[in-house]
C-alpha cells in the first residue's frame, strides 16, 4: 500500500504488525500509525482534523435531507432525518457517505437513560472515568504552571534544546491559521466582531500591559483544537475564552455547564464551522 492514498491520508511504509506509517494533509512532516484495515475500509482518511460529529448540533446536514422522513424502528414514527443520529464514512467509491441510525434520538435517549438505570454500576464507572480525564488534564496544566515558575521548565529546555525546538514549533502550528486578512475580517463580522463563546465585544477586548490597559484583537480560536489550520475550523474569541478552553474538546468545554453557553451561539458556532465559512473563502 506504499505511496497509496486514502482521503487525506498518504501511506509512507510498513510498520508492522498490520499497521502502516502515513502522514495527513494538514502535517505534512507528522507521522502517525493506523491499521491497513481501518484505511482500506475507510474508517481513517484523515489524523482527526476534519472530524464528524453524530451529534445534531455538531453537523448540518446536506439540503438533499431536509423535509425527508424516516421511521424509527423503535417507536415506529415517522420523523425527519434532523431527528436522527448519524455517521460519516466513505463508501466503497470513497465518497462520503450518511449512515443513520435506526432508531430516532428521542428513542435512544430513552434507551440510554434506561441503560444506566439496570446497570448502575457499569454507568459509575464510565463517569468516574470521564472525571478522572478531566482532573487530570487540569492537574497537567498547574503541575505546568509550577514547573515554570521554579525554574524546572528553563532547566529542561537548556538541558533539552533540540525537544524544546521541535516543541515549540508544533505547538506554534496549532497556533496559526492560515487564513488572508479578509477571511478574517468575514469570520469576525459573521459573529458581529464579538467573542463566539461569550458574546465579549472587540471594543471591549483589553489586556493588561506594563500595567495599563491595551485594547487587542480577538483570538484565531481553532473550534477543535487538533484540527486543520483553515477557515473551516476558525472562530473569533476573547483572551479569557481562548484561554480556558484550552486543548479541550469542544463538546466537553462548551455546554451547558459552561456559564457563557447559549445554543444560540453553539448553532450559529456550528452552522459558520459546518457550511456558511464556504461563503467566504478565497480562491
Amino acid at each position: 500500500m506504499t505511496e497509496k492514498v486514502f482521503g487525506d491520508l498518504t501511506v509512507l511504509r510498513y510498520e508492522g504488525k498490520s499497521k502502516w506509517i502515513c502522514v495527513c494533509s494538514c502535517k505534512p512532516d507528522k507521522e502517525i500509525s493506523i491499521y491497513g484495515e481501518s484505511l482500506r475500509n475507510g474508517k481513517k482518511t484523515n489524523c482527526g482534523c476534519k472530524r464528524r460529529y453524530t451529534k445534531r448540533e455538531d453537523v448540518v446536514l446536506p439540503k438533499e435531507y431536509d423535509g425527508q422522513y424516516k421511521t424509527c424502528d423503535e417507536c415506529g414514527k415517522s420523523k425527519e432525518y434532523k431527528d436522527f443520529y448519524y455517521d460519516i464514512r466513505l463508501n466503497k467509491d470513497k465518497q462520503e457517505k450518511y449512515y443513520f441510525h435506526l432508531s430516532c434520538v428521542e428513542c435512544e435517549k430513552k434507551t440510554s437513560r434506561q441503560w444506566a438505570i439496570d446497570n448502575p454500576e457499569w454507568y459509575y464507572i464510565i463517569n468516574k472515568r470521564k472525571d478522572e480525564k478531566l482532573k487530570k488534564i487540569l492537574y497537567k496544566r498547574e503541575l505546568s504552571k509550577q514547573r515554570r515558575l521554579d525554574g524546572r521548565h528553563q532547566a529542561w529546555i537548556d538541558k533539552n534544546p533540540d525537544k524544546a525546538k521541535q516543541y515549540s514549533q508544533d505547538r506554534y502550528y496549532n497556533k496559526i491559521h492560515d487564513i488572508t486578512k479578509s477571511e478574517w475580517k468575514a469570520c469576525k463580522e459573521y459573529f458581529n466582531n464579538s467573542c463566539a463563546y461569550c458574546g465579549l465585544q472587540i471594543e471591549e477586548h483589553y489586556r493588561t500591559y506594563a500595567g495599563k490597559p491595551q485594547k487587542i484583537d480577538l483570538h484565531k480560536e481553532h473550534k477543535n483544537h487538533d484540527g486543520s489550520n483553515a477557515l473551516d475550523n476558525c472562530i473569533p474569541a476573547c483572551q479569557s475564552c481562548n484561554d480556558k478552553k484550552w486543548k479541550f474538546e469542544f463538546g466537553d468545554w462548551y455546554n451547558e455547564n459552561n456559564p457563557n453557553f447559549t445554543q444560540e451561539r453553539l448553532n450559529k458556532i456550528n452552522q459558520w464551522i459546518n457550511e456558511d465559512y464556504k461563503k467566504y473563502l478565497e480562491d
